[in-house]
């Protein structure tokens, strides 16, 4: 790609340490993985145009509740938040999530590991995916 071309050495030295708290990428690390995700993973795009399904229930919430006087605006988004949570849950199919958590390589670590991001920034987001048993 552009990238290596563009600075050869450099890009190939980029390891996992980098990645890892002190490293010289940790704190872009979290922000390089979302965005990875979103360009590659066809389960990043899909989690993230589901999110604005539970937004329009926000939305829709507020224009059928709308905020009682004197009931402070956290506490109105948190029962916004509550109630589009209860009538949206989605599910989505992460088969090889299961070998990719316990992997010993680390793209599919990484693979894993995008999938937890969009496990914690999407709270009505489920994982179902296959794991094998010991022995």
């Amino acid at each position: 790609g552009g990238t290596t071309r563009a600075l050869p050495y450099s890009w190939h030295r980029v390891g996992e340490q980098d990645f890892r708290p002190g490293g010289s990428l940790s704190r872009w690390a979290v922000e390089l993985q979302l965005w990875a995700s979103y360009r590659a993973q066809v389960l990043a795009r899909t989690a993230r145009g589901m999110l604005c399904c539970e937004r329009a229930l926000r939305v829709l919430g507020e224009i059928e509740h709308p905020r009682p006087a004197g009931m402070p605006l956290d506490k109105y988004q948190a029962w916004l938040r509550q109630l589009a949570g209860d009538k949206f849950t989605y599910l989505v199919a992460a088969q090889a999530y299961g070998k990719q958590r316990n992997s010993s390589e680390l793209s599919e670590r990484w693979a894993a590991r995008g999938i937890e991001l969009l496990l914690a920034q999407h709270s009505a987001m489920r994982v179902a995916y296959l794991d094998s048993a010991p022995g």
